[in-house]
């Protein structure tokens, strides 16, 4: 995974993720579009998507409880 705008990578800390792992992402992201996020679910051994529609890069300020929710899920009552 390369985001060429300012050249991070992060496969080998993807890599090493012992946990399930949600990824949360914005259907019209164009910064980090939805294809970034289907690469990086190939590197983490247990994952949950969530892709939301007609939400862009800017996904916990458009889309805030769909976000909370995941949290939410995820943490536990």
């Amino acid at each position: 995974i390369l985001v060429t705008t300012i050249g991070e990578s992060y496969e080998a800390e993807l890599g090493r993720v012992q946990c399930v792992t949600h990824f949360v992402w914005g259907e019209d992201d164009h910064d980090v579009p939805v294809s970034v996020m289907e690469s990086a679910k190939a590197l983490v051994r247990d994952h949950v998507t969530t892709v939301v529609p007609q939400v862009g890069h800017h996904l916990p300020l458009l889309a805030p409880t769909v976000l909370a929710d995941a949290v939410l899920a995820a943490v536990g009552p």
